[in-house]
């Protein structure tokens, strides 16, 4: 972890390990030993991505259940292909090529919803971005 403060690596609780530089400050706002030049507290943080969390949640329910009816439409369109034809391997990519465009719809929608979150809550998006959230969860 490089620092502002003397650029070494090491860490040994609130200082630098090779040259003693204190590396970590109490937070004015949580209250906790936080990294100096941190523009955002762990609070901020969590609070940001419990947000976003809840946010997606409140959405979601609505594409489990596309995603459901998506899945049954497919398969009931396979069962009348496979009744109604002899020819089946041919017919059968209809209910898959069902399947893919669900799947790829679901990718749409949670980046429609992440593009809407970022509208909704702009002063989150820094916070996340800094901590690294979107490359972990996304």
């Amino acid at each position: 972890m490089n620092t502002d403060t003397c650029k070494h690596k090491g860490q040994l609780g609130n200082f630098c390990s090779e040259c003693g530089e204190a590396v970590r400050k109490k937070c004015p706002e949580c209250g906790a030993m936080e990294l100096i030049g941190r523009k955002f507290c762990d609070v901020e943080v969590r609070a940001a991505e419990k947000c976003h969390q809840e946010y997606r949640d409140s959405i979601g329910d609505l594409r489990v259940g596309t995603g459901f009816v998506l899945a049954l439409l497919s398969l009931l369109v396979g069962a009348y292909f496979l009744l109604r034809f002899e020819s089946i391997s041919f017919l059968l990519t209809v209910p898959i090529s069902c399947c893919f465009l669900g799947v790829a719809w679901q990718c749409v929608a949670l980046t429609r919803i992440d593009k809407k979150f970022a509208i909704d809550f702009p002063e989150y998006m820094e916070a996340l971005d800094e901590s690294g959230y979107w490359k972990s969860n996304i």
